[in-house]
Parts: C-alpha cells; sequence; structure tokens
C-alpha cells in the first residue's frame, strides 16, 4: 500500500457523492469496493490505478466504510482481471475520461509549441504542464515513454519556429546580412591582388565557444579584434571629489583603484556590468570607491 494520505486529503478526494453511489447499485463484495476505489483514483490523479499498491490504505478504508465492504476484501480484486478493464470501460463512460489517442497526442504537442516557443526550454517543466492539460482535456496520460516522445517533438517545434521567427525579422532589416558577416569573422587579410584565402577567414564566434576563458581587464587586450568594431559601452561617472569623503589620517593619500575608461563588451556575454565597490584600508581609512566591470 502507498503511503497514508492523512484525513484531510482522504475526505476530499475519496468520499463518495449521491451520483457516483448510485453507479455502485449493481456491484457487490469485493467488486463493489475495486469499482469504487478505480472510480475515485480516476477522480483523484487523472488515471487508474496500475496496482494495489498504489492505493493508499486510509483512503481504502474510508471507501470501503462508505460502499459497506470490508477493506480485506479488496485482495480478492484483479486489476489486471477483465473484470477490471470492464469497470474502466464504464468509468470511462461515466466521467468522461479517455484513453489518449494519437489525434490527442497531435493536438497536445501543438498546444505545447504555442505554450513554450517563446521562453520555455526544460523538459520537466514542459512535462508537468503537459500533464496539467490533460487533467483538463480529461485524458488519461500514455505511458512515460510517449510523454517524453510529446515533450521532445514539441520542443523540436518550438525551436524551429523561435528560428523561422527570428529570420524573418532578420529579413526585415535592411543590411543585415551584411552586418552580420562583419560581426562573425574578422578583417580578411588576403595577398597583393587582394583576393583572399578561406584560411584568413576566422570565425570570432567560434573562438569564443573554444576558449570563452575569464572575464577580466586583462582579457581586454587579448580579445578577439572583432569586437573593436562594437561601440564602447560607458562607464558611470567618476564620483567627483566633494561627494567621496577624505581619508580620516591627517595628510593620508586617498587610495583609489584604476579603472578603464570603457566598459568591454565581451564582458556583457556574461551578463557582467559597471558597477562601484568599496573598500577600505586595513589602518582604519574611511572606505573609497573603485569601478570593477
Amino acid at each position: 500500500m502507498a503511503r497514508d494520505l492523512g484525513l484531510d486529503e482522504v475526505v476530499d478526494h475519496f468520499t463518495l457523492n449521491g451520483e457516483e453511489s448510485g453507479w455502485l447499485r449493481n456491484k457487490t463484495g469485493a467488486t463493489r469496493l475495486g469499482f469504487a476505489v478505480q472510480m475515485k483514483f480516476l477522480l483523484w490523479r487523472g488515471r487508474f490505478p496500475r496496482m494495489r499498491l498504489e492505493l493508499p490504505r486510509d483512503a481504502v478504508e474510508h471507501v470501503a466504510r462508505q460502499v459497506g465492504v470490508d477493506s480485506g476484501d479488496l485482495a480478492g480484486y484483479d486489476f489486471t482481471s477483465r473484470t477490471a478493464q470492464r469497470h474502466r470501460t464504464e468509468l470511462r463512460e461515466l466521467t468522461g475520461w479517455h484513453e489518449c489517442t494519437r489525434t490527442d497526442m497531435v493536438k497536445l504537442v501543438s498546444w505545447l509549441v504555442d505554450e513554450i516557443w517563446h521562453d520555455e526550454r526544460r523538459e520537466e517543466s514542459i512535462r508537468v504542464e503537459l500533464l496539467k492539460q490533460m487533467r483538463v482535456d480529461l485524458i488519461e496520460p500514455p505511458t512515460p515513454d510517449q510523454v517524453t516522445t510529446i515533450v521532445r517533438s514539441a520542443l523540436h517545434q518550438a525551436e524551429e519556429r523561435a528560428v523561422d521567427e527570428v529570420a524573418t525579422r532578420l529579413a526585415r532589416v535592411e543590411g543585415c546580412t551584411r552586418r552580420l558577416d562583419a560581426l562573425a569573422h574578422t578583417d580578411v587579410v588576403g595577398d597583393q591582388d587582394g583576393e583572399a584565402g578561406e584560411e584568413d577567414v576566422e570565425a570570432v564566434l567560434s573562438r569564443i565557444k573554444a576558449h570563452p576563458g575569464n572575464v577580466s581587464l586583462n582579457s581586454r587586450w587579448t580579445r578577439s579584434p572583432s569586437f573593436d568594431r562594437s561601440a564602447p559601452w560607458p562607464c558611470p561617472p567618476t564620483p567627483s571629489p566633494g561627494s567621496v569623503r577624505r581619508s580620516s589620517t591627517p595628510g593620508g593619500p586617498e587610495r583609489r583603484r584604476p579603472r578603464p575608461a570603457t566598459c568591454d563588451a565581451s564582458a556583457l556575454r556574461y551578463g557582467t556590468s559597471c558597477s562601484p565597490r568599496w573598500s577600505s584600508a586595513a589602518s582604519g581609512r574611511s572606505p573609497t570607491p573603485w569601478w570593477s566591470c
């Protein structure tokens, strides 16, 4: 048996209403209890139990008291038998739930693409949203492998849609192809006749992927020359002398870290930005600002 749910959840999910009690009128004994347990489990989890071990003990006892059958009689109910299969077919007709068909899979993939193509890319999150939607549509989840197939198919189609959308937007911009080529390649070094060899063309983006390195001030002088084409990113202005507290030590020189004139554009790919930091000397001087990228 599965772990107990507790009184509140058992009452909420495994209490029969008047209509549901009427569906049991022609059933007795273990068959009556098995039918009732399958019905409430379907409404609770959105699927039928595969075996008796999935059923919480306190839930089974609560249902057994309502249908007037001893909870131990459930041991004589085979969830893989023809009787159990016939009960599931009857419950689908009564509750409106149905098995997931190929048509349902196609519709679910299309729905997922519309929902996730512009932001979500994690399989686990998409799986959760898929199961929620299947519950709304009263669709029993298929096998785990089929669920994975639906999720990955939606991810693939969403990626293709995103690529098409970006390509369509870039095509509307005049000179976009030339500007992208200028970003993706360094200057071509040709021979005396002005003809350039393919070996002289270096893909900057490939270089970044192969040797990203750590972003620092030193990397400013070793970065790819292609970044020189981008406009410099201004740093915040240097604090005025009046806005910075001087050293509390008489005659003590104010210590300030040097900073570059502009921010390195390559730092943007790591999500860093210029920000003021404050440090104080161990001798008790007042904190002085220095800028870092």
